[in-house]
C-alpha cells in the first residue's frame, strides 16, 4: 500500500497517508495499480476515501470493491469522496451526498499580515507573549525521553480517553511508529512540552495532512494556532505547497447559519445535526481563512445511511466499547 501512496504516478490525495492504519483492509484493481482501504462494520463496507493509485485504475478498483461487498454480504459505502471523482461513482450506480469540507491552506500565499487574519494573528502573538517556543522535526528524530512526554500529553489532552479515528487519522500518536511524519513541538517558558501537532506527508511529499493536534488543558491560549503557523513556515522552506488542516462536517450549513458570528439559532440546530463538535472546529479553522474543498459520501441506497452513520461512529471511536465490538463481529 505504501508503494501506491508514494508512487509519483499516483493521483495523490491528502487522505492517502491514513490508508495504512492497521485496522483497514484493502481491495485492489486486478493489476494492483489502485487500491481502496475499507473496514467492515455493522453491515457496511466503509471505504475511508477514494481509491489510491493510478487514475485510470480507479473505476476498476471501485468495481472490485462492489464485488467484495457482495461477497461478504455488506453494503458498499465510501466516505470523503473528492468532487472530481463523483461522475465515476455515479456511473457505477452510487448516489452521492455532501458531507462537509476539507480546510486547505495554500502555503505559498499564506500570511498573517492581513486584516482578515486578525484573530489568528492575535492568537499567535499571545503565545509569544506567554513565552511559548516551537520547533518542527521529523518523528524519526524525536528522542525516546521526549516521545514519552508527548504520549503523556496525548493522554491528558484526551482526559484519559483513547481516540481511535479512521478516515483522516493514523493510530493514536506514537503508538505505531510513523518516522516520516512531521511533528510540531510546543514548550512553555521553562522548556516543558505542552503540546504537539503531527502531519503526514502526502502527494509526493508536496503536501501535509494534519493527523493529530494535542495540547495540555492548561496550555496558554494560542498554542495550537502557533504550531499551525510554524508548520506553514516550515512548509515554505521545504517545498510544501498545501496543508490539509482538518475536515468540518456540514461546513456549508455552518457557514450559512453564521456560527462564527454567534447566530442565536445555531446551537440547538447544530447540536441536533452534529454532536461531534463541528461548530467549534469550524470557528477555530476559519481563523486561518482556508480554501474549503467539498467532500462527499457515495452510497447505493437511502437505507444504507443509518448503517453508515453507526459504522462511522464506531470506526471513529465514538461508540461505547461494547457496542463497537458488536460491529466488528457483525461486519
Amino acid at each position: 500500500m505504501r508503494g501506491l501512496i508514494e508512487s509519483p504516478l499516483s493521483d495523490g490525495d491528502t487522505l492517502d497517508p491514513f490508508a495504512v492504519r492497521q485496522d483497514k483492509e484493502y481491495v485492489f484493481a486486478p493489476d494492483r495499480g489502485a487500491a481502496l482501504a475499507y473496514r467492515a462494520l455493522f453491515g457496511v463496507a466503509l471505504g475511508s476515501g477514494d481509491p489510491i493509485g493510478l487514475a485510470d485504475q480507479v473505476p476498476e478498483c471501485l468495481r472490485q470493491f462492489l464485488a467484495r461487498a457482495d461477497d461478504i454480504g455488506v453494503r458498499p459505502v465510501v466516505m470523503l469522496v473528492r468532487q472530481d471523482r463523483l461522475a465515476q461513482y455515479k456511473r457505477l450506480g452510487f448516489r452521492t451526498f455532501y458531507l462537509g469540507d476539507e480546510a486547505i491552506l495554500d502555503v505559498g500565499t499564506f500570511t498573517l499580515d492581513n486584516p482578515r487574519m486578525r484573530n489568528a494573528r492575535q492568537a499567535v502573538k499571545r503565545s509569544v507573549n506567554f513565552g511559548v517556543t516551537t520547533e518542527v522535526v521529523r518523528e524519526a528524530d524525536i528522542p525516546a525521553s521526549l516521545m514519552a512526554s508527548l504520549r503523556e500529553i496525548t493522554v491528558r489532552a484526551r482526559h484519559g480517553k483513547r481516540e481511535e479515528g479512521f478516515s483522516a487519522a493514523l493510530e493514536e500518536p506514537f503508538t505505531v511508529p510513523q518516522p516520516a511524519c512531521i511533528v510540531a513541538l510546543c514548550r512553555d517558558r521553562g522548556g516543558t512540552p505542552i503540546g504537539f501537532q503531527r502531519y503526514a506527508l502526502c502527494c509526493g511529499g508536496t503536501k501535509l495532512s494534519a493527523d493529530a493536534m494535542r495540547r495540555l488543558p492548561a496550555a496558554p491560549n494560542g498554542t495550537n494556532e502557533r504550531m499551525i503557523f510554524e508548520v506553514l513556515q516550515w512548509g515554505k522552506r521545504n517545498g510544501i505547497v498545501e496543508v490539509s488542516l482538518n475536515f468540518v462536517a456540514f461546513r456549508s450549513l455552518l457557514d450559512r447559519l453564521d456560527v462564527a458570528n454567534g447566530n442565536a439559532v445555531v446551537p440547538r440546530t447544530i447540536r441536533a445535526l452534529n454532536p461531534a463538535g463541528a461548530p467549534t472546529l469550524f470557528v477555530f479553522t476559519n481563523k486561518f481563512r482556508p480554501r474549503w474543498v467539498p467532500r462527499y459520501l457515495a452510497y447505493r441506497s437511502f437505507t444504507d445511511i443509518p448503517r453508515f452513520a453507526i459504522a462511522t461512529l464506531s470506526a471513529e471511536g465514538r461508540l461505547p466499547p461494547w457496542l463497537a465490538r458488536l460491529g466488528d463481529r457483525t461486519g
